[in-house]
């Protein structure tokens, strides 16, 4: 499982101004075949007379001379710019907070595209903060304490618009916080767009924000691209778990190789006696560099906040810093990346930090057992908690493969501060439903049901031509193999010759480079259950849906129901619903719910709600039996 990392001109802008969450990806971009145009020198010295050459207050002089004249944009298209129409004065683009004291409103708003179903409602809001406001400091604005940018977010959701631009002395954030899940921002610095280097980025910003993403092609406007990006997020959920299954094998590989060099028979044994405890160990690594790898993309490691305090931190125990001298390492050094080690030490010494913490606050202990170094003494080469740590020889090369398998999608480097909860969840759902097995005859890897099942090639080979695809079937569920691999299974006699007949049909991330795994070799197998039911992760696109129209046909009067209409002819009668509003915006209220405690809450009638053992009042948001079985039925004791 290696994966090259390239450079791609193409999205060179969004490595220069990277974002914060998904926004807009690279996936998406290109589906649509849409590409930044190179900029050329006068690009650039267009750019100029509109910076400051001051390097202290706001960079643009005037905002929407620079909007208007580099991006094109158009004053009869934006209400509140100078020489547009006004800003609404009936309080829908405005976000009021009663229970704290604050308004939040726009400074300027785009229009929809005549033609557009948006009920009039404008499809970009731009913001225009105050000079020497720092869009991420804590009350930086009068009244609610949140930072300029969580105000702004607010206020994407209380509009339902979800798109917008937050401008500051020094940069323009494309802001985008859809209804019900995680906001993403990209800031495009203001003061390089005039120089050389700033070029690509220059590029990206009229890609994303010249006027003919407002009112071009449907399929290529923004906000079809906000939304065809958080789509293709599931993709991205695919293939991360895929490789991240194959980190898994890696490591395994990995410990074993190390127990092997050091003589201990300590992973060995442990497969033998503990071999659950052994698979448990080796997925719980793998979670605390998913963990690690979140919190250090979200900026929340290390704790203190000082510039020391980074420094010390990304070059002593930080996993990206890690990942980069590997990379730097394998650049100078390919051939001898498996005999090199040391990279493991630092990652157990990172795991006890963030268990444990340091007394100077540098980083906070978090306790738990994720970082437990006792919950799995093997890790640090120990058969029980009393024993001394030995760090074991882990090489080099296999954590690079592991952390490229983490880090590297087609190519590119992963933001995990772009992926949304469901894709973290896939990741684990992925590597869940494994134990560790030690076959006696030589063994490859098969691809089925998307994870790999190691088969006996010896017990094979001995088995009756005509029974080897019945137990292929029997050991490897949905595997079908072709016409011509059966031919070629029956006339197989030897593990070789099986090997060749399999082809195509062996799994790389367990068998690499299609080679037969040596006989005795602890290796992990799905479970019988796993391999006969599979496992599957509903996504939000397929539940959300669902939620919608059971809630749509019993609930769309919810907020009548403590004046429910009652049958005066029965003593309990069944609840009658009365629409009082669009379901569509109803359920978009919703949703927060559902992602926020994972349950929508429970709505009753204090006075004469009187649930039955059938009724079920709880949906989750993330799950497919909920929100297919959830029933709302309710009976009303008559008063």
């Amino acid at each position: 499982m290696t994966i090259e990392p390239h450079f791609d001109r193409d999205t060179e802008w969004l490595q220069l101004a990277p974002p914060v969450g998904l926004v807009v990806s690279a996936l998406a971009l290109k589906e649509v075949g849409l590409v930044a145009s190179r900029q050329s020198p006068v690009d650039t010295a267009n750019v100029v007379p509109h910076t400051s050459e001051v390097d202290e207050g706001p960079v643009l002089a005037d905002p929407w001379k620079f909007f208007n004249e580099i991006l094109g944009w158009r004053a009869t298209d934006v209400a509140g710019a100078p020489g547009g129409p006004p800003l609404p004065t009936d309080g829908s683009l405005t976000a009021h907070l009663a229970d704290i004291g604050t308004t939040i409103e726009p400074t300027w708003a785009m229009r929809a595209p005549r033609g557009a179903d948006t009920n009039g409602q404008p499809q970009l809001l731009i913001r225009l903060e105050a000079t020497g406001v720092d869009p991420d400091a804590k009350r930086a604005l009068d009244g609610w304490e949140a930072t300029p940018q969580q105000r702004f977010e607010r206020l994407l959701r209380e509009t339902r618009i979800h798109a917008g631009l937050l401008v500051t002395d020094t940069e323009i954030r494309l802001v985008y916080a859809p209804q019900g899940e995680t906001s993403g921002w990209q800031a495009f610095p203001i003061r390089p767009l005039a120089s050389v280097p700033g070029r690509p980025i220059l590029g990206g910003l009229k890609l994303l924000l010249d006027r003919t993403r407002f009112f071009g092609e449907p399929g290529q406007r923004l906000t079809a691209l906000l939304k065809r990006s958080r789509e293709a997020q599931a993709t991205v959920s695919t293939e991360l778990s895929a490789q991240v299954l194959g980190a898994l094998h890696e490591l395994n590989r990995g410990l074993l190789t190390a127990d092997h060099r050091a003589h201990t028979g300590l992973i060995t044994d442990l497969a033998r006696d503990r071999p659950h405890h052994l698979y448990e160990g080796l997925l719980t690594v793998l979670m605390r560099l998913v963990f690690v790898l979140y919190a250090e993309d979200r900026d929340l490691i290390p704790s203190a906040t000082s510039r020391e305090a980074r420094w010390l931190y990304d070059q002593g125990y930080s996993v990206r810093g890690l990942f980069a001298r590997l990379t730097a390492d394998e650049a100078l050094n390919p051939d001898t990346m498996d005999e090199r080690v040391g990279g493991w030490g630092q990652l157990l010494a990172l795991f006890r930090l963030i268990h444990k913490g340091h007394g100077s606050g540098f980083v906070r202990g978090r306790g738990g057992k994720l970082f437990d170094p006792d919950a799995f003494p093997f890790l640090e080469g120990r058969r029980a908690k009393a024993d001394p740590p030995v760090v074991m020889a882990v090489s080099d090369g296999c954590l690079l493969r592991i952390l490229r398998g983490l880090m590297v999608l087609r190519g590119e480097r992963l933001s995990y501060r772009a992926l949304d909860v469901e894709a973290i969840g896939s990741v684990y759902e992925t590597v869940m439903g494994f134990t560790v097995e030690t076959i006696n005859g030589a063994t490859v890897a098969i691809k089925a049901n998307k994870v790999p099942v190691f088969v006996d090639l010896d017990a094979m080979a001995a088995m009756n031509p005509e029974v080897r695809i019945k137990y292929l079937k029997e050991e490897v569920a949905k595997f079908a193999p072709s016409d011509r691999q059966k031919r070629e299974i029956k006339a197989a006699t030897s593990a070789s010759e099986l090997v060749t007949a399999f082809g195509n049909s062996i799994d790389e991330r367990g068998s690499p480079e299609r080679r037969p795994v040596p006989a005795g070799t602890p290796l992990l197998q799905p479970t019988d259950e796993r391999r006969r039911t599979g496992s599957h992760y509903t996504p939000r696109s397929l539940t959300l849906p669902i939620v919608r129209m059971r809630w749509s046909r019993r609930s769309s009067g919810w907020d009548r129901m403590r004046h429910p209409r009652r049958s005066s002819t029965s003593k309990c009668a069944t609840r009658r619903w009365a629409p009082a509003r669009s379901w569509s915006r109803r359920a978009a209220s919703l949703e927060p719910a559902f992602n926020r405690r994972g349950r929508a809450g429970r709505t009753r009638s204090r006075r004469c709600c009187r649930r039955t053992r059938t009724r079920s009042c709880t949906l989750s948001g993330s799950s497919l039996n909920a929100a297919s079985t959830a029933s709302t039925r309710i009976r009303w004791r008559r008063i």
